[in-house]
């Protein structure tokens, strides 16, 4: 069994590395936030950029799309906007994964709850004088608590 010592020593480890993969995943955030997409249409009619959430910035529709009818030149757009979508998620993945890489290969140890609970139960009994092998600490007095 952990002492009351290890037991808040490991809470605080798995607090610091939660505050660590939290700090990541805003610089990921705002890194992916940067990303846009470019596609085209396979004609090559239609050109569109997309922000990292698939939103259009700009669609260009070239000269020689003209020469489409509207559902033809439409088709086009959505064409062109799959593929930029596509282009910044592409763009996306390795960017996360080369940041997350080096803070996900040490898993959480227990669940932080789980381990709060026993080091109160931990206190618990340490008040109640029921914990064997434990020797009590000297009150402010110099006297046993107990």
């Amino acid at each position: 069994m952990e002492t009351a010592a290890q037991i808040i020593t490991a809470i605080t480890a798995q607090l610091a590395q939660a505050a660590q993969l939290s700090a990541v995943a805003e610089e990921v955030g705002a890194e992916i936030a940067r990303l846009q997409g470019v596609g085209s249409s396979e004609e090559g009619g239609v050109t569109v950029t997309v922000d990292h959430h698939g939103i259009p910035l700009d669609i260009t529709v070239h000269d020689d799309a003209l020469a489409y009818d509207g559902a033809q030149v439409s088709a086009m757009v959505l064409e062109a906007t799959q593929r930029a979508i596509r282009d910044v998620q592409e763009k996306a993945e390795p960017l996360r994964l080369a940041l997350l890489q080096p803070h996900t290969a040490t898993p959480m140890r227990e669940d932080l709850g789980d381990r709060i609970q026993e080091l109160y139960e931990r206190i618990e009994e340490y008040e109640r004088g029921t914990i064997s092998g434990d020797e009590p600490a000297d009150d402010d007095n110099g006297g046993q608590r107990g």
